[in-house]
């Protein structure tokens, strides 16, 4: 028990130095989170109301941040990626990515602590969590940027198939846009609200094309950009959108049928290895076992 006193009072201290860093804030300090968002996260005139640990992540992201402003726009552009877009998106961010090694510090130091026996094993197995737990929000982010990325490419081609029908019908580009949005919210979500914020970005007085790029430059979809050139150079060109748009849609059909014809001939290579050292030895087991069997009896006898 004498020696256990120390520990716990080293993790008491510690304890109450990461409170003290986390809630370190005056208490009459009314506008706790308008000082330290961007001012772009809240309209004037709007009070955005975020729940308590969101405030929590922002306040330690806006602390753990890094002061390099190509790191944050890099960040952000991942972020927008992924499809988090909040104006507090980047701060919970770099929230979660400092959270995660201090908690796994603590349980780390808690779980030594009562061991009591500290070896060089367990000490590098501390380090290994600490270090998952840092990357661990980046490889996430990566993760759905690629799922994003292939939802979008599901997506486009039933939706440029709908975007020639109502252009063809006698909408204009906009209208065509709006129709799609509505009629696609369940079934395309993602572009369904691409296009909505394609909307709100033109009403808000952005001129179209520059909102088509911005459209662009949000989603890291090469299917998405090109049918944004195509959208722009008809524009430009006042050529007609609806076959251009057609033309598109059949090519993006096309390059989704060679990418599944190309997955369906990597099978039986890919299958070579379960077939081998699983499915072989198995049927070997059940041919010979019995003969092998006899063939012992036999011997023995």
């Amino acid at each position: 028990m004498q020696t256990l006193l120390p520990k716990l009072i080293f993790l008491a201290i510690f304890i109450v130095v990461m409170l003290i860093f986390i809630f370190h804030e005056k208490k009459n300090n009314s506008k706790w989170i308008r000082e330290r968002f961007h001012p772009s996260i809240v309209k004037q005139g709007e009070k955005k109301e975020i729940a308590w640990w969101q405030k929590l992540l922002v306040d330690l992201g806006n602390r753990t941040a890094p002061t390099n402003q190509t790191a944050k726009m890099q960040a952000k552009k991942q972020l927008s990626y992924a499809g988090y877009r909040s104006g507090f998106a980047l701060e919970i961010y770099f929230g979660i990515r400092a959270v995660l090694p201090l908690g796994a510090a603590f349980i780390c130091i808690l779980y030594l602590i009562l061991k009591g026996n500290i070896d060089l094993r367990l000490l590098y197995l501390s380090f290994l969590v600490i270090v998952s737990g840092y990357y661990l929000p980046l490889i996430i982010l990566k993760s759905k940027i690629k799922t994003r990325k292939s939802e979008i490419f599901k997506e486009l081609p039933n939706t440029l198939d709908l975007l020639v029908l109502c252009s063809e019908a006698g909408l204009g580009f906009e209208m065509a846009l709006m129709r799609v949005s509505k009629e696609l919210k369940d079934v395309a979500p993602i572009l369904s609200k691409e296009f909505t914020q394609y909307f709100f970005e033109t009403r808000g007085g952005v001129a179209r094309n520059e909102a088509l790029e911005n459209m662009k430059k949000r989603n890291d979809s090469p299917g998405l950009g090109a049918v944004v050139d195509v959208a722009l150079q008809s524009m430009r060109f006042g050529t007609n959108i609806a076959s251009a748009l057609r033309v598109h849609s059949e090519f993006m059909r096309t390059e989704r049928f060679q990418i599944a014809e190309e997955k369906g001939a990597k099978i039986a290579v890919k299958l070579t290895l379960p077939l081998v050292f699983l499915v072989l030895p198995a049927l070997l087991i059940i041919v010979l076992g019995p003969a092998i069997l006899q063939l012992l009896e036999y011997f023995a006898a």
